[in-house]
């Protein structure tokens, strides 16, 4: 690729690149290198929104090591990020917001109406007032794995619903140092009476976590008499964590327009952290199982083969499962056995008509 070839400010790809400047990369662009420093006014971007089937822009980065400096990110639809090491500063971030699908679009989009609906994602999006009575989108994706963008909220009479957020998909053979950002949330709709779109994906896969940032794939807030967007999906595997960063990272739905009335926030999306050493599970804001499949492939060789391989497992056997602050969703009867250490706080579960068998 020849716009390679103003990539770096220093150095190179083959040994260390430093980037300090905007570089706005193209749809499916594959950049792939030794170690990459992205600076203070390092930026790897492309805000394009719409163009690429009606969501944004999409890059792939493989590197040994990759370090974003404080006010340094990484922008764009769908970013994937692949490496041995990769450090992301207190001030440096990894974004996706409002680059998922446009107002109107995405398999969960609100209904564009006079007074529009959110879009749904990992819940459902909000409805909007009586006057129209539209109901918010539906839900969709995979709460394992996820990898799916965010909708729009529907078009109001007053203009456009907000655009949902994108995917980040991060693989790391060693240490994620994760002291800034991940954010794929959405925004307040901008038109009014427009509805909020929902919070798009996240998902890690590493050895090691630590640091004390954040990662956020909340839903966008309606826009007067407008439903609120759903919440997104966030799912991270290690084998190690010292991260501090779960109570501050968030699914939550986003929030009715301000108009009163009987329009709704959106749901909660899904949240989960697992170590896979330890069989240990963290659940916050919200879980519910959705797309699961016994051919993803984190499922292969996990410790808990009930849990992954169905979309209702009857069966969740952690050593340890930790869950607060959280709506969690789960339709058929089930077991949590006595070998399972669970911790509870400030939750609602909803078992649609089923039972719970707490073997404790």
């Amino acid at each position: 690729m020849w716009h390679l070839l103003t990539f770096c400010d220093s150095g190179n790809l083959d040994t260390t690149c430093l980037l300090n400047h905007t570089y706005v990369f193209n749809d499916g662009d594959i950049i792939t290198g030794n170690n990459l420093t992205i600076g203070d006014k390092g930026s790897i971007v492309n805000y394009t929104n719409g163009a690429i089937a009606n969501h944004g822009a999409g890059i792939t980065l493989n590197f040994v090591y990759i370090e974003i400096n404080n006010g340094g990110n990484i922008s764009g639809g769908s970013i994937t990020v692949s490496a041995t090491n990769l450090t992301v500063n207190t001030a440096g971030k990894i974004f996706t917001q409002g680059l998922g699908y446009t107002s109107g679009n995405g398999t969960g989009a609100g209904v564009n109406s006079g007074h529009a609906s959110g879009a749904g994602h990992a819940g459902h999006g909000g409805h909007s007032y009586d006057g129209n009575g539209d109901v918010g989108g539906g839900i969709y994706g995979s709460s394992l794995k996820p990898f799916t963008f965010g909708s729009g909220g529907g078009a109001g009479d007053g203009g456009l619903g907000s655009a949902g957020s994108g995917i980040i998909s991060i693989q790391i053979s060693d240490t994620l140092n994760l002291s800034g950002g991940l954010i794929s949330s959405a925004a307040i709709a901008p038109g009014g009476n427009g509805g909020g779109g929902s919070g798009g994906s996240i998902y890690i896969n590493t050895n090691k976590i630590i640091g004390t940032g954040n990662l956020t794939a909340s839903g966008g807030a309606g826009n007067g008499a407008s439903g609120g967007g759903a919440g997104g999906r966030i799912a991270v595997y290690y084998n190690q964590s010292t991260f501090t960063g779960i109570s501050a990272s968030t699914v939550i739905g986003g929030p009715r327009g301000v108009t009163l009335g009987s329009n709704t926030a959106g749901g909660s999306g899904t949240m989960i952290f697992v170590d896979n050493t330890n069989n240990v599970a963290i659940i916050k804001d919200g879980f519910g199982f959705q797309n699961i499949t016994g051919g993803i492939a984190n499922e292969s060789g996990t410790p808990n083969q009930t849990f992954w391989n169905t979309n209702n497992p009857t069966f969740w056997n952690f050593t340890n499962l930790t869950i607060y602050n959280s709506s969690v969703i789960q339709s058929v009867s089930m077991n949590i056995p006595i070998t399972t250490n669970l911790q509870v706080t400030n939750i609602s579960w909803t078992c649609s008509g089923n039972l719970i068998y707490l073997a404790i």
